[in-house]
């Protein structure tokens, strides 16, 4: 699994304020467009995609359960960019955790939001760095229960 962080370019105050945030992937993930093959040999979808690149905050026509999912998503993501702002301008430690961009244009991730754009280098306090996780012992596949 690989992750792309942003990192505070501030030095840590002597108040040592640091922030560690991520989204959950429950609607980012690239996992909502992929076919598995069921133990009898059929092919299966996972949940319906529920955003694309070009619907970030939703696509349109989604059910009530779905809505609320990307609410939460949105509200969560949001808030945690909120946060690493405001502990970066307090010259605080910051690390902001989520999946590499996918490859396939098509599909969404919280990096190609407009608001994530204006945080990259030059215009902010952020500095971007990728992590491959499994290096560090992290499983190359998660399994994430469904609710």
């Amino acid at each position: 699994m690989k992750s792309i962080i942003y990192e505070s370019r501030c030095r840590p105050t002597t108040a040592h304020l640091r922030l560690t945030s991520w989204t959950p992937c429950e609607t980012w993930s690239s996992a909502r467009f992929a076919q598995f093959l069921h133990p009898d040999g059929s092919q299966r979808r996972g949940p319906r995609p529920v955003r694309l690149a070009l619907y970030l905050w939703g696509i349109l026509e989604l059910t009530t359960k779905e809505l609320q999912q990307v609410s939460v998503g949105n509200v969560l993501f949001l808030k945690g960019l909120w946060l690493a702002t405001v502990v970066a301008l307090h010259r605080g430690a910051v690390i902001l955790e989520h999946p590499v961009v996918p490859f396939e244009d098509f599909k969404p991730s919280i990096w190609r939001t407009a608001v994530n754009l204006l945080m990259r280098p030059p215009f902010s306090l952020f500095a971007r760095a990728t992590i491959h996780q499994w290096r560090y012992g992290s499983p190359m596949i998660v399994v994430i229960p469904r609710r």
